[in-house]
């Protein structure tokens, strides 16, 4: 099986330190949670424009809406769609990174059948799956305690007829001994939920049950600066001590200001949920790239 972590900061985040080219390591308030072995800065500028435009330009179909054939058609129909829900929501992801989230997967050399997200927000990230594999179904986890998600479900349901599904719920109580997913397995696990060690970490070993023998995970907000990345990279560093995940290289994507803004872990070999290190941001020259971890 593969297995991915995928980690980042927002852009003018401070809080890497100076990043050091000769030793991989990003030094900050907390050092342990910080380091990234064998990483190497990578400018991020034309990264950001080339792969945002890559998303939104490439091709989408198996779908219910009239004249939308790429996904930045369907990314302005959604938005459109949900625009009267109101404008409450908790944070989003980047055209670019979630090129690099899509295309991971056909690195791995696989094509999922079936994708599963925590999180579901205003439902970008899931409309960019669905168009990006389009044989596959999409199994939503969120709590829905926002307008805007709840009206991005009904119209996710309407757009990818047969598709489009999801569990609401509190994870720490939907993902265990519920009867709708008995018979569920993910070839893509995407993990972007509660923020806290006790959420990220439940995310985690739940998930682990209904992953597919051969998949990819990726977990969002690991490693970075913001304060909100903390708790789910305690989560993340937890479950590599006990074994459930191994992480084997990671990279440094650096913003045009000189601060490394994004950090990936990626590409994976092994049992359970175990993982490894390509580059969430750009180049697969880190993947395979061993972290030392045992």
């Amino acid at each position: 099986m593969i297995s991915l972590v995928l980690a980042n900061a927002a852009p003018g985040e401070s809080g890497y330190g100076n990043f050091s080219a000769k030793t991989g390591q990003c030094p900050a308030t907390n050092t342990v949670h910080l380091l990234c072995p064998y990483a190497k800065p990578t400018p991020s500028a034309d990264v950001v424009m080339r792969e945002g435009n890559q998303l939104l330009n490439s091709s989408c179909t198996n779908h219910a809406i009239e004249g939308v054939h790429t996904v930045g058609d369907m990314r302005l129909a959604l938005l459109k769609a949900v625009e009267p829900a109101g404008r409450r929501f908790e944070g989003f992801a980047p055209d670019f990174e979630l090129e690099r989230w899509t295309q991971l997967p056909k690195e791995a050399h696989l094509q999922p059948k079936s994708i599963c997200e925590i999180g579901l927000n205003k439902g970008t990230s899931a409309a960019a799956w669905l168009c990006s594999f389009p044989d596959a179904t999409f199994l939503s986890f969120d709590m829905l305690r926002y307008s805007i998600s709840v009206a991005a479900s009904r119209w996710l349901r309407t757009a990818f007829p047969g598709r489009f599904d999801i569990v609401k719920g509190d994870t720490t109580q939907s993902l265990w001994k519920n009867p709708r997913l008995e018979n569920t397995t993910c070839d893509v696990v995407s993990i972007d939920g509660g923020h806290t060690v006790r959420i990220a970490s439940n995310d985690l070993k739940g998930m682990k049950e209904l992953a597919s023998p051969k998949h990819v995970l990726l977990m969002d907000d690991l490693r970075c600066a913001a304060k909100y990345c903390r708790d789910p990279t305690r989560a993340w560093m937890n479950a590599q001590d006990s074994g459930l995940v191994f992480e084997e290289g990671c990279q440094v994507l650096n913003w045009d200001r000189g601060a490394p803004g994004h950090l990936s872990a990626v590409n994976a070999t092994a049992n359970s949920v175990n993982a490894t290190a390509n580059s969430v941001n750009n180049l697969s020259s880190a993947a395979n790239t061993p972290v030392g971890l045992t």
